[in-house]
């Protein structure tokens, strides 16, 4: 086992005056002027017996927290597409640490040009195109769960309803054409499907919906695509593109060159600077590659 200090960026609008220790957790403004701020730095050490297992531990935690916060601050709190650094504290001679560096990028459109108008004829023979409102809203979203959500609305609306008796359910037989019999039982099967589980508020294993939202969305335009004559890209890199939250990542292995510091506002200055034109990177920071053996 080693230790690990773990310190995560969380973007909000929630301005934090005074610093805070909740749950194992201190909790700072990433910025020494809060009304300017645009995010906090949690942090913690942890035991854990590499590094990747001692972020996820870090992030597991935290994510009840931060939804505490944002239901009682009423302000947006955003986990995911933030900077991280990992240091380890035992047997780091080199004094190494990893940072996952994020930063804002412009959004690239699509065209939209005499190939797409083609397509518009024939979309409308789709039977319910209610369903392509969720799509488009899935398009919208900026989160995770908030597109996720959508798709799902996305295909129970394609999908239609069925008169049973006197009650409306939703068409499992096109929900079955769309995704294919093992999707739609990984969302849909009785008590333990995925779907389920996120409409009724119970994720308590967040591993299990990874790549749900690419695989469903590949799955929609594909049902489209086969069923309408509809002629959607399916190899556009980033699909569902947004005007917002759009980000560019990095990861490098660093080691300090004095005693260690974790200003996480000046250590992205200094990697930002970094893919620019290093002027700052030497005087602190040795870049070490990656490291020979799981960190």
């Amino acid at each position: 086992m080693h230790t690990y200090l773990i310190y995560y960026k969380v973007a909000t609008l929630a301005e934090l005056y005074e610093p805070f220790d909740y749950r194992g957790y201190k909790f700072v403004s990433y910025d020494s002027e809060p009304w300017k701020n645009d995010a906090w730095v949690a942090s913690r050490t942890i035991k854990a017996p590499n590094g990747a297992m001692a972020l996820n531990k870090f992030i597991t935690e935290l994510i009840p927290l931060v939804a505490q916060f944002s239901t009682i601050s009423q302000c947006s709190f955003r986990l995911f597409a933030n900077t991280y650094i990992i240091f380890k504290q035992d047997k780091n001679e080199e004094k190494r640490f990893f940072i996952f560096f994020v930063r804002h990028t412009e959004p690239v459109g699509l065209h939209f040009n005499k190939e797409e108008i083609k397509q518009l004829e024939k979309s409308e023979k789709i039977p319910n195109k209610e369903g392509l409102f969720f799509v488009m809203e899935a398009a919208n979203a900026t989160t995770f769960y908030a597109r996720l959500a959508m798709l799902v609305m996305a295909v129970e609306g394609l999908a239609g309803e069925v008169l049973v008796g006197k009650n409306y359910f939703t068409n499992h037989e096109i929900t079955k054409e769309i995704l294919g019999s093992e999707l739609e039982n990984k969302l849909y099967k009785k008590n333990e499907g995925l779907r389920n589980k996120l409409f009724h508020g119970i994720i308590r294993d967040h591993s299990l919906y990874s790549g749900l939202v690419d695989e469903i969305y590949g799955k929609i335009t594909t049902y489209l695509n086969s069923n309408f004559e509809l002629q959607i890209r399916n190899n556009v890199v980033d699909p569902l593109r947004n005007p917002n939250e759009n980000y560019e990542a990095t990861k490098i292995f660093y080691g300090f060159k004095n005693k260690p510091f974790f200003d996480l506002k000046t250590i992205e200055e200094i990697v930002n600077d970094r893919l620019e034109s290093r002027t700052k990177e030497n005087d602190v920071f040795v870049y070490l590659g990656n490291p020979p053996k799981p960190y």
